[in-house]
């Protein structure tokens, strides 16, 4: 496992940097994914939808709003992902300012769904590189590392060398890990029991244990952000 990453493969960032070392695993393999055993029930503008599995790891809406701790946002994306890309350009710099603002815990898990229309498996490779990448460098950097990542989404795919060279604008030699494809056997974990668990597509964003499908994220995760601080400082 890398140092950056959660059990689940999620790169958790705060405003006190990337969390290092906080797996309970050592290793993670594809022929034991994990099965989460609590359910949620989705939204679209307020009509309510099937049950899906909540994913491991993200902990349900109430307990969210009960554990003391700033708003947890987690993004399942891929960086092929044009809707991704989309999402970033929108909300990259206010997810940024609400992480050094200590108001949320960003969590990443890069999956792959696109790479059956990748000769060059485009997303795995640098779903492995945002592992080496935030195993070597500060929260701001891997988020603009990550911004620029997405802003050649479309134009073609990079090769290891594209993508190492990005990275060390910012901080981290990742060449070896480039090419030794070193986090792989991870991110096809990741994608596996994702997808085992009711992920169907990218992005998929939970905000404190309920997912977003609104068109309004900025109001969404404002409104998690005030109610949790409502939860934790309640009125005497």
């Amino acid at each position: 496992m890398p140092a950056s990453s959660n059990e689940y493969g999620g790169i958790v960032l705060t405003k006190d940097g990337i969390v290092q070392n906080s797996s309970t695993r050592d290793t993670r393999n594809y022929k034991e994914l994990g099965d989460s055993n609590a359910s949620y029930t989705p939204s679209v503008n307020g009509t309510p939808q099937a049950g899906k599995k909540l994913p491991l790891g993200v902990q349900s809406a109430d307990e969210a709003s009960k554990n003391g701790k700033p708003v947890r946002v987690t993004i399942f994306q891929d960086y092929n992902c044009v809707h991704c890309h989309e999402f970033e350009d929108q909300y990259g710099e206010e997810l940024k300012k609400q992480v050094q603002e200590g108001n949320i815990e960003l969590e990443i898990r890069n999956l792959t769904f696109l790479d059956q229309n990748s000769p060059t498996q485009y997303s795995a490779r640098t779903a492995n590189a945002a592992y080496a990448v935030a195993n070597q460098v500060s929260a701001d950097k891997f988020l603009d590392f990550q911004k620029e990542l997405f802003s050649h989404q479309g134009t073609g795919d990079l090769n290891n060398q594209q993508i190492a060279d990005i990275a060390s604008k910012y901080g981290a030699n990742i060449g070896s890990d480039m090419n030794d494809n070193k986090w792989r056997s991870l991110v096809d974990v990741v994608t596996a029991e994702s997808s085992k668990n009711d992920i169907g597509g990218t992005p998929t964003v939970f905000v404190d244990g309920e997912q977003y499908t609104s068109n309004d994220f900025t109001g969404f995760l404002q409104g998690k952000i005030d109610a949790k601080k409502n939860n934790n400082n309640p009125q005497q």
